[in-house]
């Protein structure tokens, strides 16, 4: 579609600063831009922290909005990331069609934001109750609010632009990617952990020695924790490659999705579900002392369900595992949220 057709929209994202928060975020408007011709705004938030959030989001839907900004809301212009510095905004642009936002600590804002504008607004997350002054609220879990649309969490990864992976059971040589999340309110990682990962790791590395391993810290990941585990993988020599965020940021891991399976620690579910997006086999691992929140586990089981992913420790990941890994379907995540949101009159 020539892009002089579509309605020009402009969509103001709140973002709290957290990656993977942005990722989805990101992944809305590269939806919306399938079928609008998108103008977009970041701007950098911050929640000066309520008692409860649930009232926040009730008071937000109504009490005159403005008046809830200024007691609500602080501007944050530096937690608008590098990558999508050049739409940042340091102040409340004039006019939004629709505003986007992804986190608890957004909820409320994004409520009352939408409402000094009288735009419709998208929330990427969970519903909780009560759930109010949403228009759409993007949830990978079902609900039975009408607000909710059920859908993967948002990608701007499009896996039809992306080379297919190629079969780990065939001979030749592959690429696997790890994406490490790291620490949590829900779990902190420890040396026995990184040093069993970095075992099970070089024993598939010594037995398929024409496979290469891509390595991927994240924004939670502690430095010293993740310079022992690379140590405890150096004697796979130049078939190791490490991509550390804090020198690539948001963007760092974006070749990770072009290997031929992804594995992703299971705190990340941000980084599963942009691995099921570009539809890369993928395998969500876990320390086996590792719990997370139900909501977590809720969503794994049911993308195992799906045959989307497969889950294992890391004391038993091996070559078995890794081949017996389904591949999702290679569909374009971003143009299928398209059309969802558009039936919905976004």
């Amino acid at each position: 579609m020539d892009p002089r057709a579509l309605a020009l929209i402009d969509v103001l994202v709140l973002t709290d600063g957290v990656a993977g928060h942005d990722r989805s975020s990101d992944g809305v408007v590269a939806a919306l831009a399938r079928h609008h011709d998108v103008r977009p705004s970041w701007l950098g938030i911050r929640e000066i922290r309520p008692r409860s959030r649930r009232i926040a989001r009730f008071s937000a839907a109504l009490m005159p909005p403005d008046r809830w900004i200024a007691d609500r809301v602080a501007l944050a212009p530096e937690r608008v990331a590098t990558a999508w510095r050049e739409s940042a905004v340091d102040a409340f642009p004039e006019h939004a069609d629709i505003v986007v936002s992804t986190g608890p600590a957004t909820a409320a804002a994004n409520i009352a934001i939408a409402r000094r504008y009288r735009a419709k607004n998208i929330y990427c997350g969970f519903p909780k109750w009560p759930v109010r002054g949403f228009h759409v609220i993007v949830s990978p879990i079902p609900s039975g609010s009408a607000a909710v649309l059920e859908a993967p969490r948002p990608s701007n990864i499009d896996a039809t632009a992306l080379p297919a992976p190629r079969p780990l059971k065939e001979t030749g040589p592959r690429t696997l990617a790890l994406l490490f999340g790291g620490e949590s309110k829900h779990y902190a990682y420890t040396h026995s952990d990184m040093t069993r990962l970095a075992a099970s790791l070089r024993a598939i590395l010594e037995r398929e020695t024409d496979w290469t391993l891509d390595v991927y810290d994240s924004r939670r990941t502690a430095t010293g924790l993740f310079d022992a585990f690379l140590d405890a993988l150096a004697p796979l020599g130049p078939r190791l490659t490490a991509h550390r965020f804090a020198a690539g940021g948001v963007a760092s891991n974006a070749d990770a999705y072009a290997a031929d399976l992804v594995m992703v620690t299971a705190d990340s579910l941000s980084m599963v579900t942009e691995s099921i997006s570009a539809a890369r086999p993928t395998l969500v691992i876990r320390a086996e002392n590792y719990v997370g929140p139900a909501r977590d586990r809720l969503e794994i089981d049911t993308l195992i369900s799906r045959r989307l992913v497969a889950a294992t420790d890391f004391a038993a990941l091996d070559h078995d595992v890794l081949i017996a890994t389904p591949c999702p379907p290679r569909v374009s995540q971003p143009e299928a949220l398209s059309r969802l949101l558009a039936e919905r009159g976004l």
